[in-house]
């Protein structure tokens, strides 16, 4: 139902209804997110089929300030995905959460999704192996051009000698580790990079590497290292607090745990549709990126590419942040592969914002929206996708499931 210039604000909130999807109001299972209610009637559910294939991108938004209900929302999502398998066709959706602020660390959540709260040391992970390449030909250039990428945007200050240095560590690497049959590690990337600066000798990249090995952030002994695919296995969570006020060495391990998540990805297969007309889709994995403005300002090629083409192999990204302008970041707009939004209250929301997301209606309808926006109570939020042009709900905190069981 679309919005009438000359409707008011008000209609927004009671007849902007979502279309009402049934786990079991079709013979053909598939899965839906119980995400709230009307705000005007308890009983109305508003649910969203994420297997439908109308909803082009499974990509989520989730904005708000800190303590509207965002994080209750996620949680709801996470726990309902997790437990969505006899509506997948018996297929276990996979979750990977980047949790910047221990919020899902919690024993209540972690026991309620069996979670693995994975601290970032001795991941057992190698950003240097191959073995999931698309690349056939020369993909040790293509590892070496992201991490110099990761390094340069995060940390900055690497200059053209060190990035010349860091291209002949990596490929030396390579070449004494292809005698041993094995990838090389960046602790063998390490020693390399030291070997060519010569002794007592340092620069920006090996402060940065020495950091790295020093840190053990990663599994020293490669031969115990398990594949991607075992270690994305269920609902992981990658508690980034324990590297305290490292902000940098965060972000870039995230950077370089997307491109282990896109290698991964692109080896799934591409399920075939089902139901009635081909409409449902199998959904295979989520990623939250919480406090997503951290990894946004860099405009990393490979979350742009997991957003891009997430779809074709049922994998969806959901990205929270406490503004909507963390989502335009340079020449990288974010907003537009995310088809669905929940906006929570955002105390300095502007009409041109709602626009951008396509919220429709004239100017004043619209000034109206926005500031009902920013005074939504706790756990309220401005939702739209697919099939809801625009609807104020009253969002199915994490909580209540916990509560019923």
């Amino acid at each position: 139902m679309q919005q009438k210039d000359n409707e008011s604000p008000s209609k927004i909130e009671s007849n902007l209804s979502a279309t009402e999807v049934s786990a079991d109001s079709d013979p053909h299972h598939k899965v839906c997110f119980n995400f709230g209610a009307s705000i005007n009637n308890e009983n109305d559910k508003r649910i969203l089929c994420l297997s439908d294939t109308n909803l082009n991108h499974l990509n989520i938004g989730v904005v708000g300030d800190l303590g509207t209900g965002k994080t209750q929302l996620l949680k709801s999502l996470i726990y309902q995905i997790n437990n969505s398998a006899k509506y997948n066709l018996d297929i276990k959706p996979n979750l990977l959460i980047f949790d910047y602020k221990k919020d899902y660390s919690a024993k209540e959540f972690v026991d309620s999704v069996s979670a693995k709260v994975i601290k970032p040391y001795h991941l057992p992970l190698n950003l240097f192996d191959l073995s999931n390449s698309e690349d056939q030909n020369t993909p040790w250039l293509h590892r070496f051009r992201f991490f110099a990428d990761v390094l340069d945007k995060v940390f900055s200050g690497v200059g053209h000698v060190q990035r010349a240095n860091l291209k002949t560590a990596i490929k030396r690497s390579y070449d004494d580790c292809a005698h041993l049959g094995r990838s090389p590690s960046i602790y063998d990337v390490h020693q390399k990079y030291h070997e060519i600066l010569g002794p007592n000798k340092a620069d920006s990249v090996s402060s940065i590497i020495d950091d790295l090995v020093d840190m053990e952030l990663f599994d020293p002994n490669i031969s115990t290292n398990n594949s991607s695919e075992e270690f994305l296995k269920g609902v992981v969570v990658i508690s980034l607090n324990e590297l305290g006020q490292d902000d940098k060495t965060k972000n870039m391990l995230v950077a370089i745990m997307l491109n282990i998540f896109y290698e991964h990805m692109l080896k799934l297969p591409k399920r075939p549709f089902y139901g009635k007309d081909n409409r449902y889709r199998v959904i295979d994995s989520y990623l939250l990126v919480d406090e997503a403005d951290n990894i946004m300002r860099y405009e990393f090629d490979v979350l742009r590419k997991i957003l891009l083409q997430g779809r074709e192999f049922g994998v969806g990204v959901i990205l929270a942040s406490q503004y909507l302008r963390h989502f335009k970041a340079g020449a990288t707009d974010y907003r537009e592969p995310l088809l669905s939004w929940f906006i929570h209250k955002v105390p300095n929301i502007t009409t041109q914002e709602l626009s951008a997301l396509g919220f429709s209606g004239d100017q004043r309808p619209m000034a109206d929206v926005a500031q009902r926006v920013k005074s939504l109570a706790l756990h309220e939020c401005l939702y739209k996708s697919y099939d809801n042009p625009g609807e104020i709900i009253k969002g199915q905190p994490f909580y209540k499931y916990v509560l019923d069981k």
